[in-house]
């Protein structure tokens, strides 16, 4: 349940990240948001390779990472 919250907070800090490294016109909010889905959505990919972080930076790491395929398939979905 912990880890689980502290993915959330790292996707909300990292859904900031992410959007300014894939140029989003989403506001702040959406950056955020999809920042959150991100860090779930990144900590699954990375779980499913077979790896897993250890620490907050590495949960923030995954968060972009995750934060970036979201806005990705985001962009996708909207075109």
């Amino acid at each position: 349940m912990i880890r689980l919250l502290l993915w959330v907070l790292a996707g909300a800090f990292s859904g900031a990240v992410a959007g300014k490294l894939m140029n989003t016109n989403f506001s702040m909010a959406g950056n955020l948001l999809l920042g959150i889905v991100g860090g779930v959505v990144g900590a699954f990919v990375i779980g499913v390779i077979g790896f897993r972080s250890t620490n907050m930076i590495g949960d923030c790491l995954v968060s972009i990472l995750g934060g970036c395929l979201v806005i990705f398939i985001a962009r996708k979905i909207q075109k």
